[in-house]
């Protein structure tokens, strides 16, 4: 076999084999299943983010109540130890705020939220890492500068919670209480702010 034969023979084996119309059928099904496919679990994924975000709103009222009656109590407990009679001032009015907001929300809020174990959990996980803080302030002498600091980050947060509940809520009567609480507590966390840049 010569040089010639031998590049006709390789390029012979390397040629692509011609289908017929059966084969070429068959890979435009599998073609069209995986788009079918690919599209299912791509709305099963968008449907799974709408319910969670859904679910999330719809949890948002009684976080925004329970986030409250805890960090009412919490003002009550760390207020007494302040030094400051400026800052002791401002917590009374803070805890004015919070006991206002508690009192309107109660009947709606009140018995729903004893069925919601993950968000009770959550909730007190939450707030007893902010009474460690405040307390190890307390034991360090710096309980006034750290209640401060964490209760215009607590105010700043509740405004953020109270303004998406806004947005969200189509209950007017609940859109008010949100309005006047969220309006309430920009002016607690304007002194908390001032406070603290003062300080």
């Amino acid at each position: 076999m010569n040089n010639l034969e031998y590049l006709n023979e390789i390029s012979k084996t390397s040629r692509p084999v011609k289908t017929g119309k059966g084969a070429n059928g068959f890979g435009t099904i599998i073609k069209i299943a995986v788009a079918g496919i690919a599209v299912f679990v791509l709305l099963l994924i968008i449907g799974m983010v709408i319910g969670k975000k859904s679910d999330s709103t719809a949890n948002l009222g009684p976080q925004i109540y329970l986030r409250t009656t805890n960090l009412e109590k919490t003002v009550t407990t760390y207020n007494r130890s302040l030094r400051s009679s400026k800052l002791r001032s401002i917590g009374l009015t803070l805890s004015s705020t919070l006991t206002g907001a508690i009192n309107q929300m109660d009947p709606t809020f009140k018995n729903s939220i004893s069925k919601n174990k993950e968000l009770t959990v959550s909730e007190t996980e939450y707030i007893a890492e902010l009474e460690n803080t405040l307390t190890t302030a307390k034991l360090n002498g710096m309980l006034d500068r750290t209640y401060a600091n964490q209760m215009q980050l607590q105010t700043a947060l509740l405004l953020s919670m109270l303004e998406q509940a806004i947005n969200h809520t189509k209950d007017e009567n609940l859109k008010n209480i949100y309005t006047q609480y969220q309006s309430n507590l920009y002016t607690a966390n304007a002194d908390f702010t001032n406070y603290s840049s003062s300080d």
